[in-house]
């Protein structure tokens, strides 16, 4: 007959078995408190542990980042939102040796930009700004012409066009690739008509949100052909209706039509 005989388990290991029973409560926890509070009241590195081993670096405004790669916005600790690419140099006026181009590749159709060099193509729709002079926009990666502005190819006047930065992801969008832009870049976009024109890029520059209605030359009816490509850059800020810019800051990028 065998016997078993029964042995109450010491402290030590009643105390082993506490512990990752702890843990897993604190786990369980911490992912409630994040999934149900609002993002910004959750420190990031609850919502990002990644921050705490990943590559950080220093914003012009003092925010530390986390750089999450080349095709993500980054991590703000700061704003505990997320920071959208600046170009590593602006430039302004810059001059091309020369304008023509001798092929206009083909397009996917109407309303359509181009930017081979950073690998970028969008679609974009025509729509009116509302009362308050803002442009709402739809799910990145489609984006806008202003009305107000001219069509692309049109003899004269800017052609005001404006999307999303990145995605709710994070992913960078078409246009989160426009930072990378060099002078006298080429871009080609097609309007109503689908016929496609060619543009050289000769400004890349931030300007703070709140100036950008200031700068006549972006929605300018007369004066020589220009296209504007405009979307966000800097730190996220807080309290933005959906679909309107949620940045601090815009990237304008200007081109003048190749002839």
């Amino acid at each position: 007959m065998l016997e078993f005989s029964r042995r109450e388990p010491s402290s030590r290991e009643g105390t082993r078995t506490l512990v990752p029973i702890c843990l897993g409560l604190t786990v369980i926890l911490l992912v409630l408190v994040c999934e149900f509070s609002p993002s910004r009241h959750v420190p990031l590195v609850l919502r990002h542990p990644e921050f705490l081993l990943g590559r950080t670096s220093t914003s012009p405004e003092g925010h530390t980042l986390l750089d999450r790669g080349p095709h993500k916005t980054a991590l703000d600790e700061k704003t505990r939102g997320q920071y959208a690419p600046r170009p590593v140099r602006g430039f302004r006026d810059a001059r091309c040796e020369t304008t023509t181009v001798g092929i206009v590749p083909d397009l996917p159709g109407s309303n359509t930009w181009n930017a081979p060099t950073v690998g970028a193509t969008a679609g974009f729709d025509v729509a009116e700004a509302n009362e308050l002079g803002e442009l709402p926009l739809p799910e990145a990666p489609r984006g806008v012409r202003d009305n107000g502005s001219a069509d692309i190819g049109s003899g004269s006047g800017s052609a005001f066009l404006a999307g999303h930065v990145n995605h709710d992801s994070g992913d960078l969008s078409p246009w989160g690739r426009l930072h990378e832009l060099e002078p006298c870049a080429p871009i080609f976009a097609a309007g109503s008509d689908g016929a496609a024109h060619t543009y050289r890029v000769t400004d890349l520059y931030v300007v703070p949100q709140a100036k950008l209605k200031e700068d006549p030359d972006l929605l300018a009816s007369t004066g020589p052909p220009r296209l504007h490509l405009v979307t966000c850059s800097g730190p996220e800020t807080a309290g933005v209706t959906r679909g309107i810019f949620a940045y601090q800051d815009n990237l304008v990028v200007r081109a003048s039509l190749a002839s």
